[in-house]
């Protein structure tokens, strides 16, 4: 898709801070402190204030995530024992708020379930649900204070303050950078959309994506308003509709696991119910069919022997095939 697009933003035209003509360590220093100002802004928040807002959590989960890609995208040009420093903490930080943020998203759900059925049955499920959630804070508040106790704040300005080209070859620009760096992660995209037949695969294709879809905000100075514009729109859809069915497995998975813990019978039935409900919705969405709205993989050229291309294979098939999946 780069390949035949406009890809190249407009000499001086600036977004998301970064030019495209810029050195990419000016870009990369400005976009790595950025994502990691993010984590330090809301890890307090998700691990002190999270009966406040749920968003906090939310929020932290998403920035963990951008933070990581940014570093993926720039690793040669950080310091290598700080950069694996401050993954570990990052990584630490995304699994806890990955557990919290789901529970959230099923109380949730379940809440405004409960009071359009006034079910007391349903009821009882939430606060089982409730209850782990409360249970789930501990990890994301141990981490928050292991991080702050190890400094973890200043050692993220220092990593991001480190940011600089590390070559004896000639230093690219932004835009020229973004492109190659773009490539690897459109096709471990295309390599997961291979096997779309199971739950598992789909959340590797969902993952793979995400990853596409946050390198692309990412670098968005680099390339011009009509990519911009039409994959991030094509990815967010995907994202979307993988999501749907990455919640309803979780949710299944959840209940059956509640079922298991329960002496209760008129709570195992209930949560029965709720898993035959949840997996009639996912077998919904999972054999649901996306179509190309925005026109985007219209006119494609053909292209074979790419990565995650089969032979001779048509980019807008291999990609509306994948969508069409989903």
């Amino acid at each position: 898709l780069l390949i035949v697009m406009p890809c190249h933003a407009r000499p001086g035209e600036r977004k998301n801070g970064s030019k495209a003509d810029e050195p990419v360590s000016v870009c990369a220093k400005r976009l790595i402190r950025k994502q990691l100002k993010a984590v330090c802004r809301y890890a307090p928040r998700a691990a002190k204030n999270w009966q406040d807002d749920t968003e906090y959590v939310h929020q932290l989960r998403v920035a963990t995530r951008r933070v990581r890609t940014a570093l993926l995208l720039f690793p040669d040009l950080l310091p290598p024992d700080e950069l694996r420093w401050v993954g570990r903490r990052l990584r630490e930080f995304r699994r806890a708020a990955g557990r919290a943020r789901d529970l959230d998203v099923l109380a949730e759900r379940l809440k405004h379930a409960a009071l359009e059925r006034k079910d007391c049955q349903l009821d009882d499920v939430v606060r089982q649900i409730l209850a782990r959630r409360r249970k789930a804070q501990k990890p994301l508040k141990a981490t928050y204070k292991k991080a702050k106790r190890s400094g973890f704040e200043k050692r993220s300005r220092d990593l991001a303050r480190e940011a600089r080209w590390r070559s004896d070859e000639s230093e690219p620009t932004f835009a020229d950078a973004a492109c190659a760096r773009l490539g690897p992660y459109v096709d471990a995209f295309f390599a997961a959309a291979v096997d779309l037949s199971t739950i598992p695969s789909l959340h590797q294709m969902r993952i793979a994506g995400k990853r596409v879809r946050y390198a692309m905000e990412l670098m968005s100075g680099a390339f011009s308003a009509t990519v911009r514009r039409q994959l991030q729109a094509d990815f967010t859809e995907v994202q979307d509709r993988l999501g749907a069915i990455n919640d309803l497995a979780n949710a299944i998975g959840t209940f059956m696991r509640l079922h298991q813990q329960t002496d209760n019978k008129r709570h195992r039935a209930e949560l029965i119910k709720l898993v035959h409900a949840e997996q009639a919705r996912l077998v919904v969405r999972r054999d649901g069919r996306a179509h190309d709205r925005t026109g985007v993989l219209r006119g494609l050229p053909q292209r074979g022997g790419g990565a995650g291309y089969p032979q001779g294979g048509h980019q807008r098939g291999w990609f509306g095939g994948a969508v069409a999946g989903v």
